[in-house]
């Protein structure tokens, strides 16, 4: 079985070379080698990620649209597991959690000078 897969494994691998403009070789003493050489760049794509101006989370419903919730932060990849629970808590409860109270959308801002 574990024979099976690795041979399906190595196709998709070799596949998704061949699609990326690249030459693939295999063999079985280094395993599969992909050759970037004569790969050419299609596109770039850039994920720009959000710092509100305060450098704080913004949380909680959205004042102008009050069936949107926000969730905007930098630090997302780090505090989503404790932003997602308290999120969903918010919208399944319909009640506010008291320690978002300081990341609501409607506080007032304060600009904040970040780097020097």
């Amino acid at each position: 079985m574990s024979d099976e897969i690795n041979r399906r494994t190595l196709l998709k691998l070799l596949s998704a070379a061949a699609i990326a403009g690249c030459s693939a070789r295999h063999n079985s003493a280094n395993g599969l080698r992909v050759v970037v050489a004569d790969a050419a760049i299609e596109d770039v794509r850039i994920g720009w990620r959000p710092l509100p101006i305060d450098g704080h989370p913004v949380l909680g419903t959205s004042p102008a649209r009050p069936d949107v919730y926000l969730a905007i932060m930098h630090s997302g990849v780090t505090l989503a597991p404790i932003v997602g629970q308290l999120a969903a808590h918010e919208l399944t409860e319909g009640t506010p959690v008291e320690r978002l109270d300081e990341y609501r959308p409607d506080r007032t801002f304060k600009w904040i000078k970040r780097y020097s």
